[in-house]
């Protein structure tokens, strides 16, 4: 409740709901619409700002193919045309037709896509919960965030595994060379010892 609270004192998007077209930057976002799939980069996205009293503070992005009925009338009633949507102005003629083309087919349309038969009808939910499929989905949210965090550990498990090999080839490797050197010294050495050893009979000859 206290987090709630501060997001209505604190929130970026103001008291109403707030929309965004934009080309997709990095290809890290996901689809928040029904395929859930990452969006690729460079594709164009549909932003849906949380809603005033949710605890979140970013844009929920979703493919245009996964645009629904509701989202449009959503966004066509809180900037009154396509043409004032934040980041229409900034799209090549292609990108705008193709928003279009997507708004007129949906809003066009006597109903939205097929929902699931369920044995009881639902009552109407209240104006609040407009935006329930705009929301993010806690689970999904924590599975990514554990899922983000496994790779990290795994690719750090992996670098110091990488680390401990490389200098145990690093230590081999001088050993094997500290062990060369000195048999070659230990070679000259018994070399040296040899020679003065025949010098040494050859003086003691000459001496009788």
């Amino acid at each position: 409740q206290t987090l709630r609270l501060l997001y209505r004192v604190s929130s970026p998007f103001g008291n109403a709901m707030s929309y965004r077209l934009q080309i997709d930057p990095s290809g890290r976002a996901s689809c928040r619409g029904a395929c859930k799939e990452k969006i690729e980069k460079g594709s164009l996205r549909f932003g849906s700002a949380p809603p005033p009293g949710s605890p979140y503070d970013s844009f929920f992005w979703r493919k245009l193919c996964c645009m629904t009925k509701r989202v449009c009338q959503n966004a066509m009633a809180a900037h009154g045309s396509i043409d004032n949507i934040p980041g229409f102005d900034g799209l090549d003629e292609s990108q705008r037709a193709e928003v279009r083309i997507v708004f007129d087919n949906l809003l066009n349309t006597e109903a939205g896509p097929p929902a699931t038969t369920t044995t009881k009808k639902k009552k109407a939910e209240p104006e609040a919960d407009q935006e329930a499929d705009e929301l993010p989905e806690p689970a999904d949210e924590a599975a990514a965030a554990a899922a983000q965090v496994g790779t990290k550990r795994k690719k750090q498990a992996s670098t110091k595994k990488s680390d401990k090999a490389t200098a145990k080839r690093a230590a081999n490797k001088a050993a094997a060379a500290a062990a060369e050197e000195a048999g070659a010294k230990a070679l000259k050495e018994k070399a040296a010892a040899n020679l003065s050893s025949r010098a040494a009979r050859a003086n003691k000859r000459r001496s009788e």
